[in-house]
């Protein structure tokens, strides 16, 4: 993980279980993304991706959203339950969402498997 530029202090010992790193999944789907079948891609995109974007589709097919995924797997054919998810919380500071390094860590993972 420091390889990759992320703080590892942050997810050791009993940090692990930190909720910026749980999540709850459905077995079948939790087993996917454990084996790296399965990863998010942020919706969030640099200014230079998205002013790729806007030239390429037309601008209101698509909102830049804080917190929101699309769900991608290994095989076009692997269905996710979803397109995409967004991660909430009713309070930010006390119950933090996923950590978005930690998400971008496991699909950089998960391509490099590929």
């Amino acid at each position: 993980m420091q390889r990759f530029g992320y703080d590892v202090e942050k997810v050791n010992g009993a940090k692990v279980h930190s909720l910026y790193n749980v999540m709850t999944m459905e077995k079948n789907v939790y087993d996917w993304f454990d084996r790296l079948e399965m990863w998010f891609e942020s919706t969030v995109r640099s200014r230079w991706s998205w002013s790729i974007y806007y030239v390429v589709l037309n601008i209101s097919e698509y909102q830049d959203v804080v917190n929101r995924y699309r769900v991608r797997t290994l095989w076009p054919e692997f269905k996710a339950p979803r397109a995409e998810v967004t991660f909430t919380s009713p309070n930010s500071v006390i119950y933090p969402v996923l950590s978005p390094q930690l998400l971008a860590l496991h699909a950089a993972c998960a391509h490099s498997g590929q």
